[in-house]
């Protein structure tokens, strides 16, 4: 395969740094937004100590439920509320195992906000899912716009013809800018590949190595990192470390994985999901490796 040359005098980072910088930033974006949208559906999903209680009053009406499950019949009671708080009165919504038989009720709420109360002293504060769920909505879009712009700027030289015109360039002069290996290289175009796409499969290697790693890393922090070393920053880190590092590993591959991944497609999409995964990762991370010998 015939190297892609440039004439002229300029490094070639001066190629890579172009869409390093931008995908430095999209990086981080993806890997913030992927944290946050984690964390925040863990806790609208994990129960909290509300840490105010105060006597209210059960409203005389409620409505009595009856569910079937699995040939089991369960009685449920849905009640409404009222009570007082910081001087104004504040009313709410909850569901009882068993039928109310005395008006008075204990109420939990925050200090802080009111409007959140209930009948039990814990609760789950589900407006957090609508906020995960758009920071992961944030991190996919960050996700395709990595990968968009990573093939544009194998096509977009524009960039290197700017630096080599630039007369104030500081650093050693030389003939030409060699681009072997990579995307950006083409060096997709000479590896052969299968009959069908492994587009697919090479998206499912990525994400089931952020979540691998992830686990992994995180085991290590808690074994070596005592006692300051909680769970949730154990796995903070963890998630972090573990997306920065395969984003590098796949950075300006993705191409040359898909090609080498697509010889391993059956042309059944269940069944080439159960290993061409696996031999994306494979082939992925030996690419990584190979990248820190500049290939």
């Amino acid at each position: 395969m015939a190297d892609t040359t440039f004439p002229g005098s300029a490094p070639e980072q001066v190629y890579l740094g172009k869409f390093s910088g931008k995908f430095v930033v999209f990086a981080v974006i993806f890997t913030l937004a992927a944290l946050a949208g984690v964390e925040l559906l863990t806790n609208a999903f994990t129960e909290h100590d509300f840490d105010a209680s105060v006597t209210g009053m059960l409203d005389g009406n409620y409505i009595r439920v009856t569910s079937h499950d699995n040939g089991t019949t369960s009685i449920s009671y849905e009640v409404t509320y009222s009570f007082t708080a910081n001087g104004q009165q504040y009313k709410g919504k909850a569901t009882m195992g068993t039928e109310p038989q005395d008006p008075d009720c204990t109420v939990y709420y925050m200090s802080n906000n009111p409007v959140e109360n209930g009948l039990s002293p814990k609760h789950v504060d589900k407006s957090l899912e609508y906020f995960g769920i758009g920071c992961l909505v944030l991190a996919l879009i960050a996700y395709i716009w990595v990968q968009m712009k990573q093939f544009a700027a194998a096509a977009d030289r524009s960039h290197v013809a700017a630096a080599l015109a630039n007369v104030y360039a500081v650093g050693p002069a030389a003939t030409e800018v060699r681009l072997q290996f990579g995307d950006a290289a083409k060096e997709n175009a000479g590896i052969k590949r299968g009959k069908y796409s492994a587009w697919w499969h090479v998206h499912v290697a990525f994400f089931a190595q952020i979540i691998a790693l992830g686990f992994l890393f995180a085991i290590l922090l808690l074994h070596v990192g005592g006692a300051g070393m909680t769970q949730r920053r154990a796995y903070g880190i963890a998630i972090v470390v573990a997306i920065l590092f395969t984003l590098w590993v796949y950075f300006d591959r993705w191409r040359c994985i898909e090609a080498v991944a697509s010889k391993s497609c059956s042309g059944s999409l269940n069944l080439s999901t159960l290993y061409v995964p696996i031999v994306a990762a494979v082939y992925a991370n030996y690419r990584g490796l190979r990248k820190l010998m500049g290939k």
